[in-house]
This record gives C-alpha cells, sequence and structure tokens, in this order.
C-alpha cells in the first residue's frame, strides 16, 4: 500500500476528534503543505460563514499583518480561524489580538507559537474569494457593521441627533 493510499483510506475512516484532526493540520501544515477543510461555527460570519471551506497555508507568525485571517490553535487544542487586529511585539515574541468578524466574543491574546498558518481562500457554493490581506475590505465591512445597527438599534435616535445638529448649526449661523 502506498503512502497516499494509507493516508486517504485512513481518512476515509470515519469523523475524528478536534484534537485529532488540529494534530494533523498541525502536521501537515509544518511539512509546508496546504490544507482545505469545512469551516463550523459562526464567529466569522460574514467573511467566513459555517460549511464554507476554507483554504489555509503555512506562514510563519512573524509574517501575520493586521487584518490577516489566521488559524491558530485555541484553548484546550481547538483550532480557530479570527482575524488579526492588533500585533504587539517583535520577532517570535509577537503577541496578537484576535477575534472574530461577528464581534460576539472578546479579543483574545494569541501567541506565535500558537499560530498554524494564514486562511488565503474561502469557496462558498463554488464561488472562491481570496481573503489573503484583506483590511481594507475588512475596515469597509466593519462601517457597514457599525451603520446597520445604528440604523436598526435607534433610528428615532439618530433622527433627533440629526435634527438637534441642524438646529445647532442655524443657531451658529444666524448668531454670526
Amino acid at each position: 500500500m502506498t503512502r497516499q493510499s494509507h493516508i486517504a483510506n485512513s481518512l476515509n475512516a470515519g469523523p475524528i476528534s478536534s484534537v485529532e484532526f488540529a494534530g494533523l493540520c498541525l502536521s501537515i501544515l509544518k511539512l509546508g503543505g496546504s490544507i482545505r477543510f469545512k469551516a463550523r461555527g459562526f464567529s466569522m460570519k460574514p467573511s467566513i460563514r459555517d460549511g464554507d471551506i476554507i483554504t489555509v497555508v503555512p506562514i510563519p507568525a512573524t509574517r501575520l499583518r493586521r487584518g490577516d485571517i489566521a488559524l491558530y490553535s485555541g484553548e484546550g487544542g481547538a483550532l480557530r480561524a479570527h482575524r488579526v487586529i492588533s500585533i504587539t511585539g517583535r520577532g517570535s515574541n509577537k503577541m496578537f489580538k484576535i477575534r472574530g468578524d461577528s464581534f460576539t466574543g472578546s479579543l483574545e491574546d494569541v501567541a506565535s507559537h500558537q499560530v498554524l498558518g494564514l486562511v488565503t481562500q474561502t469557496t462558498r457554493d463554488g464561488r472562491s474569494n481570496n481573503t489573503c490581506r484583506a483590511l481594507p475590505r475588512y475596515r469597509a465591512l466593519v462601517r457597514l457593521q457599525c451603520r446597520q445597527a445604528l440604523h436598526r438599534v435607534a433610528p428615532v435616535a439618530s433622527r433627533r441627533a440629526w435634527n438637534a445638529l441642524r438646529k445647532l448649526g442655524r443657531i451658529i449661523l444666524e448668531a454670526e
């Protein structure tokens, strides 16, 4: 039996635990290979939705930038793919503040040694989307989500604030 067929047979043996999956991903990425798997969860919605196929390539943590989506080992060894919000430190002592795009969780502190790779692509309904170096799109997404939240939560308050500003502007103009 060849090595490839042995791996294929072991992967078709049935579901594996999240710890086994994390170990398999770590091994493949350390050997320089890329991985593709189905994302589970809603923490990265709308960038990555539950059931999207994501592609991860190995990357040294020192090359991650703000706005990248990193695959890392979280609590209990579970794998997570979240966006890098900020970076502190230098070289192998870098620390990353990471959070999902849905803003449902708090910022996580992730050390360089926990980072496994970079999410470079998502596939949804057969269409691929490049996620690499997506900071400008992320900023636009945040602005859009804030705008939508403002209109959902306080449409009356925002109208009142706008009217108050207009009235204040008229008073200032009249005083001149």
